[in-house]
């Protein structure tokens, strides 16, 4: 993925968070997902507490306040997280910039660095590579025969998303490092093949 290296040879990461309300600080769980050389070869998730228990997407992933009660906050829950991301290639999630805003918020509000690591998007490479036009993650999974199997669970998203990357490239095609810009301030970042990573700022949906 970095400067022409191909995703089943390297180490990356897929990620996911899941956020209580619309504020990016308020992941309630996260997932990660560990490849080594094509090889899934660890899985976490956890529950997060937010800085305040309003719950109003619970909706979407049935994440309630009583689930994370008695769970840590992010900066003990990013102990875990960080060895898992320190010697990757690069790191990936689903409309990357939402994911990214979400690390970036805690990382800040806990007073941790941000991980310096290039951003791969799969929602970009599904558009670019398979010409998907249809980009949310159940549906690009159908698409690509890509097992979800419980969509918005932060662990089955990422997996998901490590699957499509995987699924995306073969070995006679390196992809480059793909990271953000902003287009339009009210939408989401469209992603380029550059070398920066995502930006942080401006409003991003899940998908």
């Amino acid at each position: 993925m970095c400067n022409g290296i191909q995703p089943r040879w390297v180490k990356f990461c897929a990620i996911d968070f899941e956020t209580a309300d619309r504020r990016p600080v308020s992941a309630c769980q996260v997932g990660l997902v560990r490849v080594d050389a094509g090889i899934i070869v660890s899985r976490l998730r956890r529950f997060i507490r937010p800085p305040r228990m309003a719950f109003p997407f619970s909706p979407v992933h049935g994440i309630t306040a009583a689930d994370v009660t008695s769970a840590p906050p992010f900066a003990e829950v990013w102990r875990e997280v960080e060895p898992l991301l320190s010697d990757v290639s690069f790191v990936t999630a689903h409309n990357a910039a939402f994911d990214y805003k979400v690390l970036v918020a805690c990382c800040s509000a806990a007073r941790i660095p941000v991980p310096r690591k290039p951003w791969v998007c799969s929602m970009h490479l599904a558009r670019t590579k398979a010409g998907l036009t249809s980009l949310k993650l159940v549906d690009v999974c159908a698409a690509l025969g890509v097992p979800l199997e419980h969509p918005h669970d932060a662990l089955s998203d990422a997996e998901a998303c490590a699957r499509v990357v995987l699924h995306l490239y073969d070995s006679r095609k390196p992809p480059g490092v793909a990271s953000l810009k902003n287009e339009d301030a009210s939408r989401c970042r469209e992603v380029s093949l550059t070398t920066r990573r995502p930006s942080s700022r401006g409003p991003c949906r899940r998908l």
